[in-house]
């Protein structure tokens, strides 16, 4: 028998998400209206659930690369 796909994967509520993302419950939903965040929503209106993959991939976008600071001597 197959089990279905959201017994297979750990499904994690707004405030879950928000706390390990560490931003608040606003901010992930404008980041889930603005589509930068994938999540399941089996209703309109329903419950809104994501996945350790749809986290894992806003934070790979969002992940800043450290930028490289030129430092010159200066001439006297």
């Amino acid at each position: 028998m197959k089990e279905s796909r959201s017994m297979l994967m750990k499904l994690y509520s707004r405030v879950e998400a928000a706390e390990m993302l560490g931003i608040g419950l606003t901010t992930l939903d404008k980041l889930r209206k603005s589509g930068k965040i994938g999540y399941y929503q089996a209703v309109p209106g329903g419950k809104v659930q994501f996945t350790d993959a749809q986290l894992e991939a806003y934070l790979e976008r969002a992940e800043r690369r450290p930028r490289r600071i030129l430092i010159t001597k200066s001439v006297k």
